[in-house]
Parts: structure tokens; C-alpha cells; sequence
């Protein structure tokens, strides 16, 4: 008579590893996003003052993440955010942002790391029509 054969164990320590590789994770660690609210009924408004809160415990932002399709409240800390030295730029409704999400997780807290150019908000233009930044030197651009 042949033994019967049986399979081995799961080997869970050699699934992770094969799992932990780059482009097999499903999470999401980096996406865009477009600074909006999202009413019960699901439509996004991209002019809602109400997505930017600031207290004296920081600056949260109301996100509409792109492609994922999920808003979430983000943490804005501009260039540096603390007591000692804060830098920050204004961050408006409609702003095309970058957010991190640690941990891949939209519960994290999302961070927002950068605010974007876009159609919406473009580069700004000298007299000669021409964006001001030149690629040669620090830019420390005010609107008014």
C-alpha cells in the first residue's frame, strides 16, 4: 500500500514575505487629492470653506482623495508645524494636494505634504507672462 500524501502545513512566515513585496500590497501610502467636503447625499463641493479648520490644535482639511474616491480629514502642517517655529502657506478649497496616509491606512491620520499646481492653480505669472519661478533660485511668492 502507498502512503497517502498529505500537504504541508501553511507556512505563514514564507506568505508574508512573499506578500511584503513591492506592487503585491493593496493599501495606499500616497495619493492626490482635491480640498473638498462631501455631503450625506455624496457630492463633493469643491468651494466649501467648512473643509479647512483651524484651532489651535492644528489645521485639519476636508480631502477628496483621486482615484480612490474617499474623503478623509487630513493633518496640515504647511512646511513645519510645532509651537517653536511654524511655516505655512494658506490652503483653500479646490487645492490640489498630496496626501500620505500612514500605515496605509485612511484612518492614519492622513497628512498632507504638499499643495500642488494645477489648472485650478497655476504657477504665478510675471509681466511678461512668463511664470515667475526660473528654476535658479529660491521663490518666495505672496499673492497681494
Amino acid at each position: 500500500m502507498k502512503p497517502i500524501r498529505t500537504r504541508k502545513p501553511l507556512d505563514v512566515g514564507r506568505l508574508g514575505n512573499a506578500l511584503a513585496r513591492a506592487g503585491i500590497d493593496p493599501r495606499s501610502w500616497v495619493s492626490y487629492g482635491t480640498v473638498a467636503t462631501v455631503g450625506d447625499n455624496g457630492e463633493v463641493d469643491y468651494t466649501d470653506p467648512a473643509a479647512v479648520l483651524v484651532t489651535g490644535d492644528g489645521v485639519d482639511v476636508d480631502v477628496y482623495l483621486e482615484p480612490l474616491g474617499i474623503p478623509v480629514t487630513a493633518n496640515y502642517v504647511g512646511l513645519q508645524g510645532g509651537k517653536k517655529v511654524s511655516i505655512f502657506s494658506p490652503i483653500k478649497p479646490g487645492d490640489r494636494v498630496l496626501v500620505v496616509l500612514p500605515d496605509g491606512d485612511t484612518l492614519g491620520p492622513p497628512a498632507i505634504v504638499a499643495i500642488l499646481h494645477s489648472a485650478y492653480d497655476r504657477l504665478p505669472l510675471g509681466a511678461d507672462n512668463l511664470p515667475i519661478f526660473q528654476n535658479d533660485r529660491l521663490l518666495i511668492h505672496s499673492d497681494g
